[in-house]
């Protein structure tokens, strides 16, 4: 990344200690600006990530220097995956100056809920998958819009009904219904984090909806 500084040459940050200090230096000045809009504290962090982009980035540089994004007016820039990782460093600032009051929920799990006679039960349903990677100590994660086969979904359940006592046909029955749960909040997860739009309106909305998601 290279920050656009009006009187000095632009300062590339290249490492994480770069990234914390670029923060520190400019995001209590962010902040204080959309407090001054009114905007609530759990929405901040967005909007001060997507202002620093805007108006403090002069080019984002991946594939080790092989893809290069300069930020524009269009908000197209919040599916790419530097966004992202951006916005996580924003939000760990947030937290670090805000603690609890800020009111993140996480993103470990989705919340969802399976009826089964007429009981609903809860679901903690992971968002990601995970496989080891090529190279030893590397993991590769996914954020899937499904349910893979190989899942055993029914640990999803935080308190489930005893399933030894369950008939074969009653247990493929919470097994589809979870499946049938799960691949739809995963699709409308992955959805949105994939979403393309220039409106500032329908990424706050995304935003809100993923902020929520989990907890929901």
């Amino acid at each position: 990344m290279s920050e656009h500084n009006a009187n000095q040459s632009a300062r590339k940050l290249q490492t994480p200690e770069d990234l914390a200090d670029y923060l520190d230096g400019h995001l209590t000045a962010v902040d204080q600006y959309l407090a001054h809009q009114g905007m609530r504290l759990a929405d901040r962090p967005f909007h001060a990530t997507v202002t620093l982009v805007r108006e403090r980035l002069l080019d984002v540089s991946t594939d080790g220097g092989n893809t290069t994004y300069e930020p524009n007016d269009s908000c197209e820039f919040i599916v790419l995956p530097w966004f992202r990782s951006l916005y996580r460093s924003v939000e760990a600032w947030y937290e670090g100056r805000s603690g609890s009051a800020l009111g993140l929920p996480s993103d470990t799990y989705i919340t969802g809920v399976l009826l089964f006679r007429a009981t609903p039960f809860a679901l903690r349903i992971l968002p990601t998958l995970t496989r080891p990677g090529d190279s030893a100590g590397t993991v590769w994660v996914s954020w899937p819009g499904h349910v893979e086969e190989h899942e055993v979904v029914t640990q999803w359940l935080v308190t489930p009904p005893n399933l030894s006592r369950l008939t074969e046909t009653e247990l493929a029955t919470v097994e589809h219904a979870i499946r049938d749960i799960a691949g739809g909040l995963r699709f409308v997860r992955t959805s949105l984090l994939g979403a393309k739009s220039s409106g500032d309106a329908f990424l706050s909305f995304a935003h809100g909806v993923l902020r929520r998601a989990p907890g929901a």
